[in-house]
């Protein structure tokens, strides 16, 4: 009886001290939880509403985000400032709409908490090292159940793959970014829109409408005033309507000058903006072309002196000019004129275009 009491009183010894870390454990998860909630009140307060993003310094970091338990998601943003990563900033502003949507999205109890950190690895160069990535910006989710392969030797905490967001556009939009964190966390947070917002989208939708009805009624009045309106109209309607086509010719062009270090730098920032003003420009260049020949053929007309001479020459010329620019963006685009070349390439069979035998292969 006496081994068997001894061996019930381990039993029970056991069953005692894992109770005991469970609830220590529980008791430490909770008041885990309960300081990001008020770092993230905290920070929703501190920037009057529009902001719920945490910061945190490496120690905070670690005890918070990376030590279990963490009976929470924490979805971590690891940026740096605009000045040195162009890229950084807008996936850190759909990372804030996210946020800000999550903390006003109705919680319920039974559901895990959901927390966001951004690091600024620029600045702290341990949060560079700390999950042993090499580049910025990453978006990571942690959670209880991620598994973080650990690094004595390096102090890296790396992240499986499956828990990182694999951006695909340089403005990754707030909805793409809300449905990524909705299959980790189980919820249905969609993106929030403020009452400010909807009465500014509101503003601005009626005061387009007016300034379209005002500036219709004024293109009527000085139509019907001036002529020469109608023809300036005309030429617009043109540019704008060339525009459309060479942008879907031209798409995937690259307009580039060079910066400080002899790097290729793009005229714009964005690949909208960038497509946009190829568009643009090869259409502006393909409306001054048609222009300049029309000055160079009226001039004689318009100035009876040897100034006709040299202005007919001068419009000729930058109606070649303006044509020629065009044509070198093909040839940059897509290699036209020099790639394949103007004759049929060795190979290719002759014969009638009417039995479909032209320059085939």
């Amino acid at each position: 009886m006496n081994a068997h009491n001894s061996l019930f009183f381990l039993l029970f010894l056991t069953f005692v001290s894992s109770c005991s870390a469970t609830t220590s454990s529980i008791g430490e998860g909770e008041a885990k939880k309960n300081t990001l909630q008020q770092l993230t009140k905290q920070a929703f307060e501190d920037t009057r509403g529009r902001s719920a993003i945490i910061t945190l310094d490496t120690d905070e970091y670690k005890e918070l985000v990376i030590d279990n338990p963490r009976p929470y998601h924490v979805f971590v943003l690891i940026t740096a400032p605009q000045a040195v990563c162009d890229v950084c900033d807008p996936i850190g502003k759909s990372f804030s709409q996210a946020a800000i949507a999550h903390y006003m999205a109705d919680d319920d109890d039974e559901e895990e908490p959901v927390f966001f950190v951004q690091l600024d690895a620029f600045n702290n160069r341990d949060f560079q090292t700390i999950h042993g990535f090499k580049s910025v910006p990453h978006l990571v989710h942690l959670h209880e159940g991620s598994k973080l392969k650990h690094r004595k030797s390096s102090m890296e905490y790396r992240i499986p793959p499956a828990e990182t967001y694999h951006q695909t556009q340089l403005e990754p939009p707030v909805g793409e970014i809300l449905d990524w964190m909705n299959t980790k966390t189980g919820r249905h947070v969609e993106v929030y829109v403020s009452r400010h917002d909807r009465l500014m989208h509101t503003f601005k939708l009626a005061s387009l409408a007016v300034a379209a009805v005002a500036l219709l009624l004024y293109g009527l009045y000085a139509a019907r005033k001036w002529s020469i309106v109608c023809v300036i109209a005309a030429l617009l309607i043109e540019m704008i309507s060339t525009s459309g086509i060479f942008y879907n010719l031209l798409n995937g062009m690259v307009l580039v000058g060079k910066g400080r270090n002899g790097e290729p730098e793009y005229i714009m920032r964005g690949f909208r903006g960038q497509y946009l003003g190829e568009g643009l420009f090869c259409s502006s260049m393909m409306i001054v072309s048609g222009l300049s020949l029309l000055v160079a053929a009226r001039a004689p007309y318009w100035i009876n002196s040897r100034k006709s001479r040299f202005l007919s020459l001068a419009f000729l010329g930058l109606s070649l000019l303006s044509g020629w620019s065009v044509w070198q963006c093909y040839k940059y685009k897509t290699g036209m004129y020099s790639s394949p070349g103007w004759f049929p390439q060795p190979g290719a069979k002759h014969g009638s275009i009417r039995n479909d035998q032209g320059f085939s292969f």
